[in-house]
């Protein structure tokens, strides 16, 4: 029995519709269609988790309120569900869909000229006034998206000699807004903000205490990474006074991870665990490792982390491919794990 992780699938309605609209030649990606291939060539038996951004927004409609996405989603899934886990992702707690004259196409690999061909038959784009920021907007206490069922799935479970952690990083509806008026992330700014990436201080505390227990390898999913890079990074040295500033000077972007990033990784600098964190939300697929002992982050490959699985003194960093979305990366996958590799499955390149 192996796990499949599977992230960034961002089901909606909207993409049978546009299937059917659109020449089979212009190469549409549908995930919607992905996902139903992809579960039929899954093990049953197997784990599935879900690393967030499952669904591309909560309503299926354009412009009324009944039908959902996520009814698409657990209707694909099928009896799949009785062997999953469920992280949530940024869209996950997204209302309404998006206007695509606004958004654009291309994440599913339709090029501005065909968008403008088939705008009509497509529709999605008839301007909505102050309700275009339904498309982002975040108030978890006038509505909550997240569907009931999800809230009785675990977030722990041991696997062989493995323990499976997942945290949630949120909402993203005011993140890079606060990056650009706290470039330095100080923690007085919008604190605990429900409405930023990253985790909670209660997040922080449930993982020092996960870490404190049996010294089995822990496997740590979350949707949004601390850091991520599109190019080649140097050698970076990590301290909490200079954290953020050094990420950003090296091209590494942190603006998916603010509240509390830091405290997440002196959390695992901190612990003899032997730790493999996994992430989404970047579309693409990267790997880093930070050494314990000299507090150094850099660049690796999936090779290297596979020899160093055991080693307790790095942790391990490793980003998804998506599954349902392209940009930057032009090909779509998932990730598998057992306990002696950890690799990608390509479903398609485009």
């Amino acid at each position: 029995m192996k796990i499949v992780v599977i992230a960034d699938l961002h089901i909606a309605k909207v993409w049978d519709k546009i299937d059917k609209i659109l020449p089979k030649k212009l190469n549409f990606l549908n995930p919607n269609q992905v996902f139903r291939e992809t579960i039929k060539r899954i093990n049953p038996k197997d784990i599935l988790i879900f690393n967030g951004d499952l669904v591309d927004y909560h309503y299926a409609s354009y412009t009324k309120t009944k039908d959902t996405n996520w009814k698409i989603f657990f209707d694909i899934l099928g009896k799949h569900k009785n062997h999953s886990l469920f992280n949530l992702g940024n869209h996950d707690y997204r209302k309404m869909p998006y206007n695509f004259n606004i958004y654009g196409l291309k994440h599913v690999n339709i090029a501005p000229e065909t968008q403008k061909k088939y705008s009509k038959e497509i529709g999605y784009s008839k301007f909505r006034y102050l309700k275009e920021f339904d498309s982002i907007k975040v108030d978890l206490e006038k509505f909550n998206p997240i569907p009931k069922e999800l809230k009785k799935y675990p977030k722990r479970k041991k696997w062989n000699n493995s323990k499976i952690i997942l945290l949630n990083t949120g909402p993203d509806a005011s993140t890079k807004f606060r990056d650009a008026i706290n470039p330095f992330n100080w923690s007085s700014v919008w604190s605990k903000n429900p409405s930023s990436l990253g985790l909670l201080e209660s997040d922080i505390k449930f993982l020092q205490k996960e870490l404190s227990k049996a010294d089995r390898e822990l496997l740590l999913f979350l949707h949004c990474p601390p850091f991520l890079s599109e190019g080649k990074i140097p050698k970076i040295k990590l301290s909490k006074e200079t954290y953020t500033h050094n990420l950003k000077n090296n091209n590494l972007d942190c603006w998916t991870f603010i509240e509390n990033n830091w405290s997440f990784i002196e959390t695992l600098l901190k612990s003899k665990r032997n730790i493999v964190v996994i992430t989404s939300h970047a579309h693409m697929a990267n790997q880093y490792i930070i050494d314990k002992s000299t507090k150094t982050l850099c660049q690796s490959s999936l090779q290297e982390i596979n020899k160093l699985r055991k080693n307790s003194r790095y942790i391990k960093f490793i980003s998804t491919l998506p599954l349902g979305a392209l940009i930057p990366s032009r090909e779509i996958g998932y990730l598998t794990i057992t306990e002696s590799q950890i690799k990608y499955d390509i479903v398609k390149k485009f």
